[in-house]
């Protein structure tokens, strides 16, 4: 990925059907087109791997979300 990480917001929950999950807000600094697709794939494997690895405090399967700054506007990227 050739954009900057501005934030990672992580929050467990449970999804609709009462499962544990665990989203995975990464805000970078940049626009779609500017991700690259490899980088993603790589970034994505290993918070999956990561989550997996560490099964005695297992939050939930990650659901991983890359989102853009320019996408929330004028919002604190803590709160995404």
């Amino acid at each position: 990925m050739t954009s900057k990480v501005v934030r990672v917001n992580v929050r467990p929950r449970f999804d609709h059907d009462d499962d544990p999950v665990v989203d995975v807000n990464i805000i970078y600094d940049g626009k779609y087109e500017q991700l690259n697709p490899a980088g993603l794939l790589r970034v994505r494997s290993e918070v999956v791997s990561k989550a997996w690895r560490q099964v005695e405090d297992d939050l939930g399967f990650p659901l991983v979300h890359f989102i853009a700054k320019s996408d929330i506007g004028r919002r604190d990227p803590a709160t995404v």
